[in-house]
């Protein structure tokens, strides 16, 4: 009896030993890797990860609570973008997101904050174009370091944060789905009108305004252009290559006067601190858009704009303020290919 007392308390010595032992081979951190095909154009997918109002719309753990309060944190896209969210549900609990490193198409991180954890959680999201209409998109989840012991629940809880990641995903497809996308803009012809979904862009832009002429657009452009470059190369680092396509927004457009009032702007996702007093941040919203592709004479774009109008009162549309997006700062001497985006109200 003694000899059977003694083998079971060796056997509860080397439990504990095991149980002392075992975290000393367990990661110190969670990490839970999805990888999930999304049927969406990469900028789309890229999109809704990117901005912080939309990432909610499909985030699994805060659907959880119909009820949550989610306080977003301007700016709302891109670098530095964050919310907070407070539930009275015990599952969800309170915390804090934060957008930490974000390249466009490539990968976008999030820092995760819940309340009652010392340490941070990390979630990289990578991006990968498929095809036109279908994007790879992986999900590195890390952890936040964890104690010797809580090592154990890691290997418990990264199942329930893999069903989670899997679900957000799955949503995000569901939502993308019910876009229908158009071609590639590259696959408009001169002067074809379509319509599309426009996804929502932040510019930094300098406010112009200018007489009809195409002359003083053209140099109002170049000279609101040229200050925008010089300020993303020596302030923001950014050449100006990679600055994305220069956008004209036009706010105004007074054939009786003659004048017109317009935005010189180019995408911004960065996080500026102090912005010269004559430039502004605006963001173009999301929504259907009529689009077509001129070629010809910069500015020159008066019948193109009345075939859109046209166009618009024959399918019954309502349309608002238009906007012009070019690859480079159109001259009198080359011919110019511009897109050109009108909203569509109703």
């Amino acid at each position: 009896m003694k000899g059977i007392i003694r083998f079971i308390f060796v056997l509860i010595a080397l439990a504990l030993i095991l149980i002392a032992i075992i975290p000393m081979f367990l990661p110190k951190n969670m990490e839970v890797i999805i990888t999930k095909t999304i049927n969406a154009p990469i900028h789309v997918v890229y999109d809704e990860v990117n901005n912080i109002r939309k990432q909610t719309s499909w985030n699994a753990w805060l659907k959880q609570d119909s009820v949550v309060n989610i306080t977003y944190f301007s700016p709302y896209v891109g670098k530095d973008a964050a919310y907070k969210w407070e539930s009275k549900d015990s599952k969800i609990g309170n915390g804090e997101m934060k957008i930490t490193h974000s390249v466009k198409d490539k990968i976008v991180q999030y820092q995760y904050f819940f309340e009652g954890e010392s340490q941070a959680s990390i979630s990289k999201i990578s991006f990968k174009k498929l095809s036109e209409n279908k994007t790879e998109v992986k999900n590195t989840f890390i952890g936040g370091k964890s104690a010797y012991f809580e090592r154990y629940f890691n290997i418990i809880s990264s199942g329930t944060v893999e069903k989670y990641i899997d679900n957000s995903l799955n949503l995000l497809n569901d939502k993308l789905a019910t876009v229908k996308y158009t071609a590639s803009a590259k696959n408009i012809k001169p002067n074809e009108i379509v319509k599309e979904f426009y996804s929502e862009k932040k510019i930094l832009a300098i406010s112009v305004e200018s007489s009809l002429d195409s002359k003083a657009i053209m140099k109002a452009v170049k000279d609101a252009s040229k200050s925008l470059e010089n300020f993303y190369r020596s302030k923001l680092k950014i050449n100006p290559t990679d600055m994305g396509s220069l956008i004209i927004y036009y706010e105004n457009w007074d054939e009786t006067n003659k004048t017109t009032k317009f935005l010189v702007g180019y995408p911004i996702e960065v996080i500026v601190e102090i912005i010269p007093e004559n430039m502004q941040i605006r963001v173009i919203n999301e929504g259907n858009v009529l689009k077509t592709l001129f070629v010809g004479k910069a500015f020159d774009t008066k019948e193109v704009y009345e075939k859109l109008i046209n166009y618009a009162q024959s399918k019954n549309l309502e349309i608002g303020n238009a906007w012009e997006e070019y690859n480079k700062i159109p001259t009198e001497k080359d011919t110019t290919q511009v897109f050109i985006y009108h909203v569509i109200k109703n």
